[in-house]
Parts: structure tokens; sequence; C-alpha cells
């Protein structure tokens, strides 16, 4: 009797445990206030509707990466038409960053600065493609801060915040609930704010567009 007293009590336990869990999961995806710094989306597409800013029940980190220490020679020998010295004079990119691209297979598309962590100092930014990659969409968004890269995947733009502590990312999305149609397009915008040692997702919004 003892035994099946105590058992009911580790259940009821694990219950009021479980409910608490998720009741702060609840509350972490709330909706958020405005952003008056949210970006305007270059889309000439009729926009069906918008999602109000959400907090992510499930963030995404943008993390510390380091330089591989493996030889990519056999990478850039098998794509000859990519000159990464030559592309990089052409973005007027400090060749202090060459040996990052090289070692890493990147071959960097675009490049900016801005100040990203809060400290008022600029931090430069890259998108870049995988070398190899006859059909890549999706591009590589390399953040440096210092000397250190930190990198995410992209399929859009990086916007950044007006009050220099993060930025907001666009990536493309599409609505699979309607099938055997044509889905709408969407973009995710997802806003991001540096945590001392990493970005972290803090807000959320999705814009849903007609169909092609």
């Amino acid at each position: 009797m003892k035994k099946i007293i105590i058992i009911i009590f580790i259940l009821i336990a694990i219950g009021i445990s479980a409910y608490s869990f998720r009741h702060q999961k609840i509350i972490t995806t709330k909706t958020t206030t405005s952003y008056p710094d949210e970006p305007k989306i270059n889309d000439k597409r009729h926009i069906i509707s918008s999602t109000a800013w959400a907090i992510p029940q499930d963030p995404t980190y943008v993390g510390e990466q380091h330089v591989s220490t493996f030889s990519a020679k056999p990478i850039w020998d098998d794509s000859p038409s990519l000159d990464l010295k030559k592309q990089m004079g052409k973005l007027n990119i400090d060749q202090k960053y060459y040996n990052y691209f090289y070692q890493s297979g990147f071959f960097p598309n675009s490049s900016d600065e801005a100040s990203l962590t809060g400290v008022g100092s600029k931090n430069r930014y890259f998108s870049s493609i995988g070398v190899g990659c006859a059909s890549c969409h999706t591009q590589l968004l390399t953040i440096f801060v210092g000397n250190t890269p930190y990198e995410t995947e992209a399929d859009g733009f990086l916007y950044p915040r007006s009050d220099g502590k993060g930025f907001y990312l666009e990536n493309k999305t599409w609505n699979y609930k309607t099938p055997f149609s044509e889905p709408p397009d969407g973009i995710e915008l997802d806003r991001f704010e540096w945590m001392g040692n990493y970005f972290q997702e803090v807000g959320v919004k999705t814009i849903w567009f007609s169909a092609k």
C-alpha cells in the first residue's frame, strides 16, 4: 500500500512539473510588440497576410565557428572558374579574410559592415556560396566579431538593427498546407540579438505573398 502511495505521489509530482514546463513554453511564444526598425521587404508580389512578431519557442543560435584545417585545394581545383583572389578584390574585401574563405571552401558574393554587437565598432559580414555547389540557393552568412567568424545559413538578406545590437535575417519559406496546388511563397523574418558570445533569435514573423 505504501509503495502505491509513493508511486501516486511521484506521478503527481511529474505531472505538476510537466504542466509547469508546458506553461513556460506557452509564455515564451507570446506575441511581442512591433519593432520600429523592422526592415521593409523589397518584393513586388501582393501580401496576403502577415503574422505578428512572436518570441520563438525553439530559438536559433548563431555561434562561433573555427576555420577548418583540412586541405581545401581539391575543392578549388574542381572549380577553376571561381577566382577567390579576384573576387575579393572586386568586392574590396580585406585580404586578411582570404584564409577563412579558402579553407572553408566558400565563395563570397557580397560584403558589408555595420555595428551588430552593441559596442559601437563595426562588424564585417559576408554572404557566400559553397564552392562546387552548382545550384545553391541557400547562402552562408558569416559575421566576424573581431577575428572570429560566426556562421549561419540564409536564403535572403541580413538587415542590421538600428540599435546596433543585432540584426534581422530574411529567409524564404513555403506554405504546404494546401495540397495539389501552387502554394503562396512567404518570407520569414528573424530578429537576432547579441548575447555576449553568440547571437540568439528573439523574434520571428512570417509574411505571405500571393502565388506566382
